[in-house]
């Protein structure tokens, strides 16, 4: 898989030394994944690695309480990335 990203990569000039690139993180196996890998790609290209993530805070109660525990599991899946991280909770009323 990891060869495949590299020639997307590499085909389409997406990535070039110095950039700073940030995932975007809902906590969910996609944006996990794309950390995971570009995380392993970031000395080849030489980016800076950050990690967001964003709780806008406009569901409901049961929603938000669900959301939460998102967040934490974000945190700890970032934790071991070593990672920049930025987290935003919006909230409302």
């Amino acid at each position: 898989m990891i060869s495949k990203v590299i020639q997307t990569i590499n085909r389409y000039e997406m990535l070039h030394n110095a950039d700073k690139v940030y995932v975007a993180l809902s906590g969910g196996a996609d944006s996990m994944a794309l950390l995971h890998v570009l995380k392993a790609l970031s000395y080849r290209y030489g980016i800076q690695l950050s990690a967001l993530h964003v709780n806008h805070g406009i569901r409901g109660v049961k929603q938000t309480v669900m959301k939460i525990s998102s967040e934490i599991f974000v945190w700890n899946g970032i934790f071991r990335f070593f990672v920049n991280t930025l987290m935003f909770r919006i909230f409302h009323g």
